[in-house]
């Protein structure tokens, strides 16, 4: 969707499939988290293809740009994700 600029703080568009799509993220309440292009191709503008999204900002901490594997032309996205796990003492 090249016609949506995710580094925005809110999204819109003209054209209507990117509509579609934003209107998706903000009725089901997730967040698009990866702010930069994650695509380059020699000749072509770089561009934002790989999202991340989540309803949990908090439990997703270090995005990091790696070298892409291979001959692909996309970064390889690292995270790491935070997880809450309780255990119940009296079983």
């Amino acid at each position: 969707m090249p016609s949506i600029d995710w580094s925005a703080t809110s999204y819109q568009s003209h054209d209507i499939s990117s509509q579609l799509l934003i209107d998706m993220i903000n009725n089901s309440h997730v967040n698009q988290i990866v702010p930069q292009p994650t695509r380059y191709r020699l000749n072509q503008q770089p561009s934002l293809l790989d999202l991340i999204l989540t309803s949990d900002d908090s439990s997703l901490t270090d995005l990091m740009y790696l070298s892409p594997f291979g001959k692909s032309d996309h970064v390889t996205l690292k995270i790491n994700l935070q997880l809450c796990h309780s255990i119940d003492i009296n079983q």
